[in-house]
């Protein structure tokens, strides 16, 4: 029986075919893969022929779904939705130009925007995740110079990469301390409202009033909303390339740097290894700090700031999540109470630690 969702389906190929008619890679539809439905996109593959070969193409469908029942292909397209996937291209195509490759790092390429669906279609990568390899590279603790980890190449790489692409539109600037700390408070009241102990935060926001005083010199530039460790793949080329880089907009370099720093941090959230406090070696994010500051290993405390307001930032969409996931009461209060919680209160005792060293 063939469904709505399914003439849907046929209907979105379609206009791809004819957005795409000009490319003679991309004449004749082959076949696509299951519709995958994340947090906040709807994605599927699709196949291909022309020029005597088959190409493949990634869709990707921006929509605020966050763990919601019910959302399948159909569902109506929001403002919100029609902002994330317009915010995207946008930056897709700012990136196609600005972004250095030399250092064997790419974004994936755009190839049309369809505005009927709100979807986004792009080359398909082939190649494993970064963050795989970067787990299964951390477990085997591969630190051979003879035989260079690839893992440590490539976050030696990105860090050049981004390097590069903040230097073109960068300029002096002075690291504010109290707007981060404004951002800070904002988190704090959102997670003492889900039940997170008021008495920790009056003590732990009382030590982060201290670093008022940081006003280190800095630069501002364009910043990648989307960057994160998830994002990227990795080809047997050891070639980096990120299929979602968010919202391009203006911020402090030390930004970026602390958000991807956190979502390598936080590799083995979801597992049993969260317990034992377990992060990724720092070999690996030295590398990439290495790559952007080059020798020099005298990091402002900007960027210690600006990492925990990050940790601060996935607590609070980790309790978000959790109210939206279809679990027991029972079963959310012992998640948060013995597994989250205490995580991202070592996290940032940590940094702590380093901010007021």
């Amino acid at each position: 029986m063939i469904t709505t969702q399914d003439k849907e389906l046929k209907k979105l190929i379609s206009l791809i075919l004819r957005e795409l008619s000009d490319d003679g890679r991309y004449q004749t539809f082959v076949d696509h893969g299951p519709l995958k439905i994340n947090v906040f996109s709807i994605t599927f593959w699709a196949n291909f022929e022309g020029l005597g070969s088959q190409n493949s193409v990634y869709i990707k469908i921006p929509k605020y779904i966050f763990y919601a029942s019910g959302i399948n292909f159909l569902s109506p397209i929001t403002r919100f939705d029609i902002d994330l996937a317009i915010n995207e291209s946008n930056s897709l195509e700012n990136l196609s130009i600005n972004w250095d490759r030399s250092y064997g790092v790419f974004f994936v390429n755009k190839l049309v925007y369809i505005k009927e669906f709100n979807a986004i279609v792009t080359e398909r990568i082939f190649g494993s995740l970064f963050y795989k390899e970067y787990q299964n590279s951390d477990s085997a603790r591969k630190y051979n110079n003879s035989d260079p980890d690839k893992v440590m190449v490539g976050m030696n790489n990105f860090g050049k990469s981004l390097k590069s692409f903040h230097a073109k539109s960068s300029h002096n600037s002075i690291f504010k301390a109290n707007e981060v700390l404004n951002k800070i408070e904002l988190y704090i009241d959102y997670l003492q409202a889900t039940g997170v102990s008021s008495k920790y935060f009056k003590s732990l926001y009382k030590t982060l009033k201290n670093s008022t005083g940081i006003n280190n010199p800095t630069f501002l530039a364009k910043n990648l909303k989307g960057i994160d460790i998830r994002q990227i793949f990795i080809n047997n080329d050891h070639n980096l390339f990120i299929i979602d880089p968010g919202k391009i907009s203006e911020g402090y370099v030390e930004v970026d740097l602390a958000r991807f720093i956190v979502t390598c941090r936080i590799l083995y959230w979801g597992t049993i290894k969260i317990f034992f406090r377990n992060i990724p070696n720092d070999s690996y994010e030295n590398k990439f700090l290495e790559g952007y500051y080059g020798s020099n290993k005298n990091y402002p405390k900007s960027l210690n700031l600006l990492i925990i307001k990050e940790y601060f930032k996935q607590w609070k969409v980790g309790h978000a999540s959790i109210y939206k996931r279809e679990w027991p009461f029972f079963l959310k209060f012992i998640f948060k109470k013995l597994y989250m919680d205490p995580f991202f209160k070592w996290l940032i005792s940590n940094e702590l630690k380093k901010l007021n060293g």
